[in-house]
């Protein structure tokens, strides 16, 4: 005898899919605008508009962010892209001129 298959399952499934196809988007969309941040962008707003997060699920993220830098898990260092922290860049000196060595 054959099982039959659940339908509910079979779209629980297909929406849980579908909501992981959705979060991998989003992600993506930050991982374009991330240079922008801070510029044209707040992360503000991309938490909300792109993440499409509630003040309270920002709240909690934040709080989590800091107990896990503070832990050592996150390092402060690192910008959300893992890239490391843009700092200001020194101007380079000029060698001597050849006639100068």
């Amino acid at each position: 005898m054959t099982k039959k298959k659940d339908p509910i399952q079979a779209v629980g499934k297909v929406v849980i899919l579908k909501e992981m196809e959705i979060q991998t988007e989003r992600v993506n969309v930050i991982n374009n605008i991330d240079p922008y941040m801070g510029r044209y962008f707040s992360q503000r707003w991309a938490k909300k508009n792109v993440l499409r997060m509630t003040d309270e699920e920002i709240e909690q993220m934040d709080a989590e962010i800091k107990d896990e830098q503070e832990e050592g898990d996150i390092h402060p260092e690192l910008e959300p892209a893992g890239q490391p922290v843009q700092q200001e860049l020194q101007p380079v000196e000029e060698p001597p001129a050849p006639e100068e060595l």
